[in-house]
């Protein structure tokens, strides 16, 4: 792809409509006149494809927009809305990620995971994401409830207030497979461009090994 075409924008974000959460009917594409079309590949783009410059400009879009109409059906989107039905027929909406250069730390590290969790406020309860740069941050629930955290490559779970999880006294016991968790997903991200929750490790990899097929995925960008 002629990346100049694209104005020098190295990241897009794409807006994607899926039954069911296991995707079984594929996916469908907004495009730039505003119609939907298949794709069977959800991680690759084209100029037909309307491409947003960050992830907060496609909610903008569904907040903005209503009475969708997508392959033949009528659908309402709201940024709220949540999909628990591993079959509802119901359209759900994805924001896709697509990168033609290397995220600004590809590669998150566990001293960079353990300065962000000591460095946390455990009077109040902190979401741990991933943003799509790579970077480790807490999202106090003071500012955010958990299912409003939407601005994320990984979401992992939310440790609550008074439990030791973070802060300068905690003991850490949970860094290294919290580690291992996010490092999982994170590769899943870069190998899908989708929004991912981790809550557990399955550690089928060493975090050498996953730090090796991350570097991997990066190597595309050179």
């Amino acid at each position: 792809m002629d990346i100049i075409s694209w104005g020098g924008i190295k990241t897009y974000f794409s807006l994607n409509a899926t039954k069911t959460i296991l995707g079984m009917d594929g996916s469908f594409r907004l495009q730039q006149d505003g119609t939907w079309i298949e794709k069977r590949d959800f991680t690759k783009f084209d100029n037909n494809d309307m491409l947003f410059n960050s992830f907060t400009e496609t909610q903008t879009w569904l907040e903005q927009n209503r009475n969708i109409a997508i392959n033949g059906e009528i659908s309402n989107p709201s940024s709220e809305e949540r999909v628990t039905d591993l079959f509802s027929r119901s359209f759900h909406f994805d924001v896709i990620c697509h990168r033609t250069e290397s995220p600004l730390n590809p590669v998150p590290s566990i001293e960079q995971l353990r300065d962000v969790l000591v460095n946390g406020d455990d009077t109040t309860s902190n979401t741990l994401i991933i943003d799509f740069n790579g970077h480790f941050n807490l999202v106090p629930r003071r500012s955010q409830e958990p299912l409003r955290v939407k601005n994320y490559a990984v979401k992992y779970e939310t440790f609550q207030a008074g439990n030791g999880y973070v802060g300068s006294s905690s003991n850490l016991l949970h860094l290294e497979q919290t580690y291992q968790s996010v490092l999982e997903h994170w590769l899943l991200h870069l190998e899908s461009g989708k929004q991912l929750y981790a809550d557990y490790a399955e550690n089928k990899q060493s975090v050498e090994q996953l730090i090796e097929a991350i570097n991997e995925q990066i190597l595309q960008f050179s």
